[in-house]
């Protein structure tokens, strides 16, 4: 900035004033403080037309040692500076609310430090003006973090903890989102296994209302090959689609009895084969849970198992079919 006027001392020559001043500058800029050979040197005070301020120590027409700044947003900044920019410890009182506490580097906060915003607090480390490298953040509404960030954004492995104790996730995050290995807890389940972008997907295991669910997940579903345990009633292996059986697989009851062959939504149907252990046993086809359609049914009876051929719908045989006995002599035959 170029001296306009000398104001005090009046009539000295400019780049000989040493001491206190009171200049104006050609730009508007007004400035109450001390000067060395004709610059800003010791305390001083800087004051533009716009609204922007400075006040505190300088060294060789620039701002060096501790400071207090207001700029054109109303911002204002408190702390150390180092030839002209924030450097060292400080205070941002942003015009927006937010209050950061901490280091500042090359203008912007890094390092060590504090930031509290609108709906959150971040207490860590920073680089470049934003939260980078481990830290915590915790939000208005009770949720908390404690983790790694990357540019404000959560990324690398932490902690979250959900509002109102709603539950906790501990593993890898990727912008903002679990992603990649991690364990999600709540009051109603428990999930350890694979993640992508905030969703349950790749391999995982969960227990949820005494069920334990393990295999291949995707969008929060299992889908492909998994198994589920009902409890201590009975249990299914094999493909699932949407969180259901779908496609070939095997269903075990608490009796022993079981079911293997083709499913849709959760029920038999298509080709399958139904074995209790009392030695009654249907190969057959199913419709939505019950025998439909063409089947055989094969039940002990003494040393002797009987086979009938039919036909069934809704689970009900139609007609008697062809009976065979097998270890004893045939019967005959129905319709």
């Amino acid at each position: 900035m170029n001296i306009q006027e000398v104001l005090f001392p009046e009539q000295a020559p400019p780049q000989q004033l040493t001491g206190y001043c009171i200049l104006r500058y050609s730009n508007g800029c007004l400035y109450k403080g001390e000067l060395l050979l004709g610059l800003r040197h010791g305390n001083g005070a800087l004051l533009s037309p716009n609204g922007c301020s400075y006040s505190g120590s300088w060294a060789l027409d620039q701002q060096t040692g501790y400071g207090l700044e207001r700029d054109e947003r109303g911002n204002v900044y408190r702390g150390r500076y180092l030839r002209g920019v924030k450097w060292g410890v400080g205070t941002l009182l942003g015009a927006d609310g937010s209050l950061y506490e901490g280091q500042f580097q090359a203008g912007l906060p890094s390092g060590k430090g504090k930031l509290v915003a609108r709906n959150q607090t971040f207490e860590g480390e920073f680089e470049e003006g934003l939260p980078h490298g481990s830290g915590e953040i915790r939000w208005t509404s009770g949720a908390m973090y404690t983790g790694e960030v990357a540019k404000g954004v959560l990324e690398g492995w932490g902690t979250y903890h959900y509002p109102q104790d709603q539950g906790c996730y501990e593993g890898q995050f990727s912008q903002g989102k679990p992603h990649g290995y991690g364990e999600l807890r709540s009051r109603k389940y428990r999930y350890q296994g694979e993640f992508q972008q905030g969703m349950r997907q790749g391999y995982g295991l969960m227990a949820k209302d005494g069920m334990v669910m393990e295999g291949w997940w995707l969008a929060n579903c299992l889908h492909g090959q998994g198994f589920i345990s009902y409890g201590n009633d009975h249990y299914y292996v094999g493909e699932l689609s949407k969180g259901l059986p779908n496609g070939p697989g095997k269903q075990v009851y608490i009796d022993g009895s079981y079911y293997i062959g083709h499913w849709k939504d959760g029920k038999p149907h298509g080709q399958g084969a139904f074995h209790n252990p009392a030695g009654l046993r249907y190969i057959g086809q199913w419709s939505e849970g019950k025998r439909q359609g063409r089947g055989v049914e094969i039940e002990r009876k003494g040393g002797e198992e009987e086979v009938i051929d039919g036909v069934w719908r809704a689970g009900q045989r139609l007609a008697m079919g062809v009976v065979r006995r097998i270890k004893g002599k045939e019967e005959g035959s129905g319709s």
